[in-house]
């Protein structure tokens, strides 16, 4: 199955216009920023509002108009050096302050500024939640479709030589923590389908370097004997539709091109838990709106909060009758975020 045949189709528009325009790593502005139709209405983030420009929603802006006192001159606008990442940051800055990290993982075949447009993180992230978010493009397939090298089921397929994604994003937050007042303590990635597939493995070879993340429609595809006990678990929020005809709800036995099994939904939530020594049963909560196209309080939630290592839980949000892409309500994205951002190992 095509990771792209279930797509709406201005999200297929807006996701292949992006992919196009984020080969031109260097260009800072877009005009695409008017196409997100599908997304939460957080279009205003364009690849212009970084800290030369100040021309973003959410991002710094050094003219005189900004809120004194403004972001060190130093700070980046970009890091990761070959594969640059935009950086956004709060208006604000305070000396002396540490700063939390969002690293956004885009879906299969889009960019981070098409998943910056759909979710709405960056305008979000700096402007109500005070946090440094940091977007990077995963990398050209043979076909031109962009991926991270997350797992035998999503989404470096066939190719010949994948990328070490573990070491590049290390590489992001490093960067960060070295150029940026981050906390390291409160270090986040929030993932799509083939994003989400990424977090999980970064949760499992990279817990030391990451506080919790957010896979929505991704999945987790590990065993326990590929992500061993650690003494730093992650905690986890699994996102997923039950009409997702891309990644599964209830798992399969092989990915979207019939290479690699993933957990369901359920179980990957599971795993998280008791990775952190969680009890697996988990806790019904409050209902949740998430999106715009389904009526009512269309998302259950279960809490996997008992028995934990301290600091980390799980949870899984199921959104009734929601595709692999589905339309996020701004307050979605709130929520997501606001789950991710309790979240803090800060000593």
């Amino acid at each position: 199955m095509s990771m792209q045949r279930s797509l709406p189709l201005v999200t297929l528009l807006l996701l292949s216009a992006c992919s196009k325009e984020a080969d031109k790593a260097t260009a800072d502005t877009s005009s695409e920023g008017s196409d997100a139709t599908s997304g939460s209405g957080a279009g205003d983030v364009t690849e212009g509002s970084d800290t030369t420009s100040g021309s973003g929603s959410g991002a710094a802006d050094t003219t005189a108009d900004a809120t004194p006192p403004t972001w060190p001159t130093t700070t980046p606008a970009r890091i990761g050096g070959t594969r640059p990442a935009k950086v956004n940051h709060p208006r604000a800055f305070t000396p002396g302050k540490e700063y939390p990290l969002i690293i956004l993982l885009h879906g299969y075949g889009a960019s981070g500024l098409a998943q910056d447009l759909y979710l709405g993180v960056s305008t979000l992230g700096t402007a109500e939640f005070d946090a440094v978010t940091v977007i990077p493009d995963g990398t050209l397939n043979s076909n031109s479709q962009r991926y991270w090298n997350a797992s035998a089921a999503c989404c470096a397929f066939s190719e010949p030589n994948p990328p070490d994604d573990v070491a590049y994003i290390r590489g992001l937050i490093a960067e960060a923590k070295a150029s940026m007042p981050i906390d390291a303590g409160r270090v986040y990635l929030i993932g799509h389908s083939n994003g989400g597939f990424m977090s999980y493995r970064m949760a499992c070879e990279a817990s030391d370097a990451i506080t919790a993340f957010v896979s929505l429609a991704g999945a987790d595809s590990y065993n326990d004997a590929d992500c061993p006990a650690t003494t730093t678990p992650v905690s986890g929020l699994q996102m997923h539709g039950t009409a997702d005809d891309t990644i599964a709800y209830d798992g399969s036995s092989s990915g979207p091109l019939g290479i690699g099994a993933y957990a369901g939904a359920l179980v990957s939530a599971q795993n998280i838990a008791r990775r952190a020594g969680c009890d697996t049963a988990g806790t019904a909560g409050a209902e949740l709106d998430l999106m715009t196209t389904l009526d009512g309080t269309e998302t259950t939630t279960l809490a996997f909060d008992t028995g934990c290592t301290a600091g980390a839980d799980a949870a899984l949000w199921t959104l009734r009758g929601a595709i692999h892409i589905p339309v996020i309500n701004p307050a979605g994205t709130r929520a997501a975020l606001t789950w991710l951002l309790r979240h803090d190992r800060t000593p």
